[in-house]
């Protein structure tokens, strides 16, 4: 096999692991790898990459995974926020990174709104925290619905969604151990 085919091969195998289908060019595969490298934390603990669901409180079903967590150790840093939902027909869902003051009040959020078919979505939300000494936290809200159903939560520095890992305080093994051992084969990890 040739120099060539072997990089297409590679190629192919991340774009297969990533969902990624487009034919990326060096600079955005380099980006891609980047965004796979070992050091990409998913901030988030108590994520999967199973569906879970979700049931509505009130009107919205949340989730707030790690909710009131602290800005200051992010302040300034860009986030983005990735979740895959897959909710009823005439469903409008959004997801949504929100930043409070240490007294709970308001102070900003950025969010992804989604008016689609029944089906799979993902949303994707980049934010950059203002310096505070509040908390921010993560949302998806669904209105008019019993359940929706969510998995591959993810929160990472950076302005890439990149693919569902776990938090290194989250046990691994089962699926996302391979998962992981599948991308980082480098690491000698065995699935």
């Amino acid at each position: 096999m040739s120099g060539i085919e072997e990089a297409v091969a590679l190629a192919d195998k991340v774009r297969a692991k990533t969902g990624v289908t487009d034919k990326l060019s060096v600079v955005d595969m380099t980006r891609l790898l980047d965004d796979l490298k070992w050091g990409k934390e998913n901030l988030l603990t108590g994520t999967s990459n199973q569906y879970r669901d979700i049931k509505p409180n009130g009107i919205y079903a949340t989730t707030a995974t790690n909710s009131r967590q602290p800005i200051a150790e992010l302040a300034d840093k860009k986030l983005t926020y990735s979740v895959k939902v897959t909710k009823p027909a005439g469903t409008d869902i959004f997801a949504e990174i929100v930043q409070n003051d240490k007294d709970g009040g308001w102070l900003s959020s950025t969010h992804s709104f989604i008016k689609a078919d029944a089906g799979e979505v993902l949303f994707t939300v980049t934010d950059t925290l203002k310096a505070s000494d509040g908390y921010f936290s993560v949302h998806v809200f669904a209105r008019n619905v019993d359940t929706i159903k969510l998995k591959d939560e993810r929160l990472y520095i950076g302005t890439e969604p990149g693919v569902w890992t776990p938090n290194p305080a989250d046990k691994v093994g089962g699926v996302a151990k391979a998962l992981l051992c599948a991308l980082l084969p480098v690491r000698g990890c065995a699935a």
